[in-house]
């Protein structure tokens, strides 16, 4: 059984000794790779057309949820340290916490809102590391296909758009685009894993929730374990 070879809620100790009361660059660095790699998992599952819609919507629920507390954290680390030293690693976790918003709740932050907030992100960060220049043409041909719009004075606040060399990209990415490789994953999901999923995301999720609800009513202080809550 799957169930019993991945839980996909088990937390690594390391990240449940991280308590999202605490302000300070470490902690903020750690919840928003934890929300990052959410996103990363569910995504296969919510494309490979083996859940029923309902299953469909409440993955895209929980994927928008962390999506948007992926940004929320990154909006408060920014009003409190410079972006300009920030790392490659999360450099890609913008534009994938973008791009999740923009595809799948585009209203809810409204979409141009966090495109600007990535887009002024990745300038701010390109000083360092010239892999956001790449990524920040990439993210922008996604706003174009999404039909999103930009301010007309963001060009001059963070430049106008570069065009990048095929070269430039796969050494950015490794590939001609950041979108994660969905299609070379499917091939390696089980497609009994739907046959369960109702039972399992109530015992998981639902269950799990209700007890950490209750440990938080009781005085215990909410850690990152706690974000899967709905």
């Amino acid at each position: 059984m799957w169930t019993k070879e991945l839980n996909p809620y088990h937390i690594p100790s390391i990240f449940s000794e991280i308590s999202l009361l605490k302000v300070h660059g470490c902690s903020n660095f750690a919840s928003v790779v934890y929300h990052t790699a959410i996103l990363q998992h569910l995504t296969p599952l919510l494309e490979c057309n083996y859940f029923r819609p309902p299953d469909q919507d409440e993955l895209r629920r929980m994927m928008t949820y962390h999506a948007r507390r992926g940004l929320e954290i990154l909006e408060h680390s920014r009003r409190l340290y410079t972006t300009r030293y920030q790392t490659p690693l999360m450099s890609f976790c913008i534009v994938h916490l973008g791009d999740t918003i923009i595809r799948h709740s585009p209203q809810n932050p409204p979409a141009s809102e966090v495109a600007v907030f990535c887009l002024e992100m990745l300038s701010e960060t390109s000083a360092g590391f010239a892999i956001c220049g790449p990524l920040s043409a990439l993210f922008r041909q996604t706003l174009t296909e999404y039909g999103i719009a930009l301010p007309d004075d963001l060009d001059d606040r963070i430049g106008s758009p570069v065009e990048y060399s095929l070269d430039d990209i796969l050494d950015t990415c490794t590939r001609l685009t950041y979108v994660q490789p969905t299609e070379q994953i499917l091939r390696h999901l089980d497609s009994s894993l739907a046959i369960d999923w109702g039972r399992e995301w109530q015992q998981q999720v639902v269950e799990n929730a209700s007890r950490r609800r209750r440990l938080s009513s009781s005085g215990h202080h909410m850690d990152i374990g706690s974000l899967l809550n709905g």
